[in-house]
């Protein structure tokens, strides 16, 4: 099946961090990753999402976005939530 959700997440990440001639957008960064997300929740999109909460300081959902990326085999994400686990969330008084 063919799915258009690589493209929208390398958009996404161009906004998110102002490579390939693309302004530092943090909206349309939002936008592409969802529709991503939207298309395939592949564990790349889900993390990027991830780190997308993370740069705006939304930890909470960050932690959630890569909860679903570690389970489905993203590294990165695993790293991620086993730290939250171990170390907790920054600035937040929710247990995890």
């Amino acid at each position: 099946m063919y799915t258009n959700s690589k493209a929208y997440y390398q958009i996404a990440m161009d906004y998110l961090n102002g490579i390939n001639g693309k302004e530092t957008n943090s909206d349309k960064a939002y936008y592409f990753f969802k529709k991503s997300i939207d298309e395939l929740e592949h564990p790349e999109n889900l993390n990027g999402m991830g780190n997308y909460y993370e740069s705006k300081g939304e930890h909470f959902a960050a932690h959630q976005y890569h909860v679903r990326a570690a389970e489905k085999g993203s590294g990165e994400s695993q790293l991620k939530v086993a730290d939250s686990i171990t170390y907790g969330l920054p600035d937040s008084s929710i247990e995890i």
